[in-house]
């Protein structure tokens, strides 16, 4: 059996995901900023434009924490929503793979690049939508895992490699009780409770705990019949528990700390092709993240991100998707004396998907 390179402590890389949030919501998925909270904001938007929801849990974008949510975003794949009822739900399966290339995979000041692979196994279970006092009710619940491997290949000679970044791949696992409730025709609020989970999978040991509440408020704005805004503010918190420290020298989990996340996504949809099976979707974000417990207290971080995210649905149960984004973060004074070079960066990622989904 081949024997598997030592996880020695290595210098100077930091944690790619410790960025602040708790491990979350918002995000593991990819240095491509996905949030799964953003992905049940589409559900609601694609019927708007004449397209029937997917039902693919779009995974988190980052790993510790919803730091550097941007977009809302549509999956790369899912086949067409099956109504679940009142009692049973509808069930759906999805696997993808997303390989991107990120300009700074450290997220700090000094920026290396890589390349990144993450594959995705989820599972969604959707209830038929429901009247209660009056308004339009769905309940859902999502479960997702997702392993990220680092440097396994390189499109430029300055690229990091696999033996580089190794001690960086990671599991994480997620389970979120999500309620939609529909306010108005184009007013919609989310209120969802998850918990999640930082694995190392070589080693099978948990690294990293987190349990989050969240509170969002949608607005639509329908332009054409093929083209939509939607403004959303999302207010989360985190309570957050270390389990085992990183093994990478300086990858202490900056986010080890209960907070408060602030954010707002402003996104334009706009379907094109034969049934509207493409989605084009620019975005721009910010966040505001609060620290709130031990020597982190005081600590402030700020995330301004866009996106511009274009998906393909080839078959009913097959997608595909590219995207480019860019992230700038800062911090206040008390950020930048904890977490020194992680406390700023600039970041661009880009790539593609290739996803699938099937109902039951």
């Amino acid at each position: 059996m081949k024997k598997r390179p030592s996880r020695k402590r290595q210098e100077p890389f930091l944690h790619p995901h410790s960025s602040g949030s708790g491990l979350s919501a918002g995000n593991p998925s990819s240095r491509g900023f996905l949030a799964t909270g953003t992905f049940l904001a589409v559900l609601v938007t694609l019927p708007l434009l004449g397209q029937s929801s997917p039902t693919e849990p779009t995974p988190p974008r980052s790993v510790i924490g919803a730091q550097e949510l941007v977009e809302v975003e549509r999956p790369p794949s899912g086949e067409l929503e099956k109504a679940g009822n009142a009692i049973l739900p509808a069930i759906s399966v999805n696997l993808g793979s997303r390989v991107y290339r990120s300009t700074n995979i450290a997220r700090v000041e000094t920026a290396d690049s890589a390349m990144v692979v993450e594959n995705n196994l989820g599972i969604n279970a959707s209830w038929a939508e429901t009247m209660i006092a009056g308004y339009r009710v769905k309940p859902s619940l999502i479960l997702l895992g997702q392993r990220a491997y680092h440097g396994r290949f390189h499109l430029s000679g300055k690229d990091k490699k696999k033996d580089d970044l190794q001690a960086m791949d990671y599991e994480f696992r997620m389970a979120m009780l999500a309620m939609e409730i529909g306010l108005t025709e184009s007013w919609t609020t989310n209120v969802s409770y998850e918990f999640d989970k930082l694995m190392d999978f070589y080693e099978g040991e948990a690294l990293y705990n987190a349990k989050a509440p969240t509170l969002s408020i949608r607005k639509m704005w329908q332009m054409t019949k093929k083209t939509l805004i939607t403004a959303e503010p999302r207010l989360r918190y985190a309570s957050t528990q270390t389990l085992k420290q990183h093994p990478v020298a300086g990858a202490f989990f900056d986010d080890d700390g209960d907070n408060m996340q602030l954010s707002s996504t402003l996104t334009l949809i706009h379907s094109f092709g034969p049934e509207d099976r493409g989605l084009l979707m620019p975005s721009m974000g910010f966040m505001r993240t609060q620290y709130l417990r031990d020597d982190a207290t005081g600590r402030i971080d700020y995330l301004l991100t866009a996106a511009l995210n274009a998906s393909y649905q080839w078959k009913p149960w097959l997608g595909t998707q590219v995207f480019a984004n860019f992230g700038h973060k800062f911090a206040n004074s008390k950020g930048e004396r904890l977490t020194g070079a992680g406390s700023k960066y600039d970041v661009w990622d880009f790539g593609l998907a290739l996803s699938g989904n099937w109902n039951f």
